[in-house]
């Protein structure tokens, strides 16, 4: 770039105030970068339109002791314009706000379908809410204690060899609940569904998807928190289902079925809050700590510039304790 080269944020650009700093949120390619606080000095000149001599002079206005200010302009302009974050002009910038989708994404419908059923639900007192999720949890976990101490817990490596594919219906029926409950919690919290539809993973095992990016625009953590915490809690009341229908009727038709289903169900609630890839364990993670790049930093050091070492050394440790806890679960199971 010149420094003739008119520059602008793109409209799809949304800025976001964290504990950490700054973020800027590109909604179209779902991206996420930090602002240092000398960088959120150029954040007026781009949201108006500059140019890039213009962000090297605001950043002599700001900063007339710094030096080299020209690349560390280019510097800075990089990685926005390789998230696609940026836009050159005017008519450029106004394409930008819609968020286009990989081949492997087919969109079905909107989520207005839910309209009645979220009305609904916020017509229930928070704390009601509240009351019957606990007494749900706690009701599931009581469901698989009953179910290893009644010897009737399934052992993982004789169920695998013996998997019903009834079963892994049944987990097909979770799954659609697990991302409802996610588009539920959404809508609840204040944000649209932006999508939903199919994603084809690895181009090859279809899947129900529910695009819930708009959340990281809620200013409370916990509300961004309770987003993917959802699914896995839809896992876990999976299991407890599973585990009921096994305690009532260990030896029908169907038990072999639900030995299948409840050894899917349970182990994706493991797989699901695993904080060592994006998943709704990562991201509850990110909320809490109120961070959203908070796993990028934590598992590549050279990002880590800009981020608190209580952040990363947090993180890190959800990381050791989920690896511990999967290993020792697991072990035991097998």
């Amino acid at each position: 770039m010149t420094d003739d080269t008119p520059i602008k944020l793109a409209a799809s650009v949304h800025v976001v105030r964290r504990q950490s700093g700054l973020l800027l949120h590109c909604r179209r390619t779902g991206q996420t970068l930090r602002l240092s606080a000398a960088a959120a000095a150029l954040l007026p000149p781009l949201t108006q339109g500059s140019s890039v001599g213009g962000l090297v002079q605001a950043m002599r206005t700001a900063f007339p002791n710094a030096t080299g200010l020209s690349q560390k302009v280019q510097g800075f302009l990089a990685p926005l314009e390789r998230n696609g974050m940026l836009a050159v002009d005017e008519s450029t910038a106004a394409s930008q706000g819609a968020r286009t989708w990989p081949p492997r994404h087919v969109l079905l419908r909107s989520s207005a379908w839910l309209d009645p059923l979220v009305a609904a639900l916020l017509r229930v007192p928070a704390g009601a809410r509240k009351a019957a999720w606990a007494m749900l949890v706690a009701g599931c976990t009581m469901l698989l204690w009953q179910l290893q101490s009644s010897g009737l817990w399934p052992g993982l490596k004789h169920a695998l060899m013996e998997f019903d594919l009834r079963g892994l219906l049944i987990f097909v029926g979770v799954v659609l609940v697990h991302e409802t409950a996610h588009a539920l919690t959404c809508r609840m919290a204040g944000a649209p569904v932006r999508a939903a539809g199919i994603v084809w993973h690895g181009g090859m095992m279809p899947g129900p998807f529910v695009d819930t990016s708009h959340a990281s625009y809620l200013p409370s953590r916990w509300a961004r928190f309770a987003i993917p915490a959802a699914g896995p809690m839809v896992n876990l009341l999976g299991a407890g289902l599973c585990a009921a229908m096994l305690l009532q009727h260990p030896d029908a038709s169907w038990a072999d079925a639900w030995r299948s289903a409840f050894i899917v169900c349970v182990a994706f609630v493991f797989f699901d809050l695993n904080p060592l890839v994006a998943s709704d364990g990562s991201h509850m993670l990110e909320a809490a700590l109120d961070d959203e790049l908070a796993r990028q930093v934590a598992l590549r050091p050279e990002l880590a510039t800009l981020t608190s070492r209580r952040t990363i050394r947090a993180y890190r440790f959800a990381c050791v304790l989920w690896v511990t806890t999967m290993a020792a679960h697991f072990r035991w199971w097998w």
